[in-house]
């Protein structure tokens, strides 16, 4: 590549990650002179400025480099005439130096992108952590399906209905690693919420694409570290990108854990929203249900928006995927402020005139799903292996019983597995009233301790410590304040009709 009066080439990026540069850099219209070194910032990208090409994008920092020995990955390189490029391109592709890629001493842009980087990310310093949002400094969140660790934070496949939105990251393109993976596995394992072989863990799900090439050396050691303390608790994977065999070889190793690698699949074909083919989801899901042994895998269908991606070729497709998992989970969008935001100021069609707490899952575009779903000939699985709650489908994978407690909301139960019904059945107890109570008192609960046959309902508690309760007890834990209504449980009303509207969970 080269085109007087700078030189670029990349050591290290995603193919994503190139449009970003061009859209955001101009780097190739820079000007002449010390502008043009200016826009591609410092050549140590740990010392680059932010709003330069190495600061926003640069993975790598000269102290990394020189402790092992080797060239520093600075992202871009630039020369101003041909001479200075001749004798760079022999540093950096020539004799004395290893080939970028193993199979080609002269690799094609693509194909260099291509290659996983081994190294572990550069940690960023404390005063750059202290210098971000508030929340990225803490590398535990509880979610619904488990405890969350987000020691990676940064992606490049800006995926317009990202979550990332929500906890102020979205705008971190490359991945920066918080701490090494050995002390976030050590903060996650002792955590207060932590239970061994109980409390369901997640990985990467808030921050980042655990399968990213940077990425994917931490996700897989992160599993490696949970995995040699015998642990037995479920691991969840949440990723959109390439998985190959190779990777299946490593996930097959772990021997302990419950792992489940969830292939988010969109079918949306707006790039403005859906930037990523999801072919390449696709292609993933096959290959991993395909080498699957030690793990399960899971289709994870969404933002699913009506007349977005709910057409009968969207149903087709999702129906043809899901004979290459485990099982499917179907859910809609988290349509927050903060999204709806990003919709505004990119020009995007609102999918929906209000934003919502819960996840906008409309009745209209359920019932379709089901409907093409639907098989009457099969009395065991009427619906095949398809779920509306995440840890449903998990569960199920492993041939386990929910570790949520849904059975408890039993219309979310109507279109599971008469075997799965039969487990959760079996497993489903009611807590002792007094044993909960004394569990909310501690985490901090105020006002009626209640244990229906649905949930436990508390007042005055978070969500952390909700999830923390129910959990433990493998049962429903519910926010008087915020009730689950009939048939919508955990969904915004949105897109329900009047007479789905009765609350069903407290009195």
């Amino acid at each position: 590549m080269l085109a007087p009066p700078v030189c670029p080439r990349f050591e290290q990026a995603y193919l994503d990650v190139h449009g970003h540069i061009v859209d955001n850099h101009e780097y190739r219209n820079a000007p002449r002179g010390n502008a043009s070194r200016e826009c591609l910032g410092h050549f140590d990208p740990a010392r680059a400025e932010r709003g330069t090409i190495r600061g926003d994008l640069g993975t790598d920092s000269l102290v990394a480099a020189r402790a092992v020995g080797r060239l520093v990955g600075n992202l871009v390189h630039s020369t101003d005439e041909a001479t200075a490029t001749r004798q760079d391109f022999g540093t950096w592709y020539g004799a004395l130096h290893r080939p970028a890629h193993p199979r080609d001493p002269h690799p094609t842009l693509e194909a260099l992108m291509a290659t996983p980087v081994r190294r572990p990310l550069p940690l960023l310093a404390t005063d750059q952590v202290a210098a971000r949002e508030p929340g990225l400094a803490s590398v535990i969140e509880y979610r619904k399906s488990g405890l969350s660790l987000n020691h990676v934070v940064g992606c490049p496949l800006d995926c317009g209905y990202c979550v990332r939105h929500v906890f102020g990251n979205f705008e971190m393109k490359v991945p920066r690693a918080l701490m090494t993976d050995e002390e976030a596995v050590a903060t996650l394992t002792g955590h207060h919420y932590f239970r061994p072989h109980r409390t369901p863990l997640q990985i990467f799900n808030l921050a980042t694409d655990p399968m990213l090439p940077v990425v994917k050396p931490h996700t897989f050691n992160a599993l490696r570290l949970l995995d040699d303390q015998g642990l037995t608790n479920h691991v969840l994977v949440f990723t959109r990108w390439r998985v190959d065999p190779d990777d299946c070889a490593i996930l097959n190793s772990f021997r302990n854990i419950k792992l489940t690698v969830l292939v988010t699949h969109s079918g949306i074909t707006d790039p403005r929203i859906e930037p990523v083919d999801s072919a390449i989801a696709a292609t993933s899901l096959r290959t991993l249900y395909a080498h699957a042994e030690n793990y399960r895998t899971v289709l994870y269908w969404r933002p699913i928006v009506p007349g977005l991606n709910d057409t009968l070729a969207h149903l087709r497709q999702a129906r043809e995927l899901a004979e290459h998992a485990h099982a499917t989970v179907f859910t809609g969008l988290f349509f927050r402020n903060e999204i709806a935001a990003y919709y505004d100021a990119h020009g995007l069609p609102m999918p929906y005139e209000y934003t919502a707490r819960r996840k906008i899952m409309p009745e209209e575009s359920e019932e379709r799903i089901l409907g093409y779903f639907h098989n009457s000939t099969d009395t065991d699985a009427p619906y095949g292996a398809l779920f509306r709650k995440t840890s449903c489908g998990v569960a199920y994978a492993h041939g386990e019983p929910d570790y949520n407690g849904h059975y408890g909301i039993r219309e979310l139960c109507d279109i599971c597995p008469v075997t799965q019904l039969g487990r959760c059945a079996r497993s489903w107890r009611e807590p002792d009233a007094m044993e909960a109570t004394r569990e909310a008192r501690a985490l901090g609960a105020t006002g009626d301790v209640e244990v229906t046959d649905r949930a436990i309902i508390v007042e005055g508690l978070d969500e952390e410590p909700r999830y923390h309760l129910q959990h433990g007890f493998g049962y429903q834990c519910h926010d008087r304040a915020k009730p689950h209504h009939y048939r919508r449980h955990g969904r915004a009303d949105i897109g329900w009709s009047v007479t789905a509207t009765k609350d069903a969970a407290t009195p």
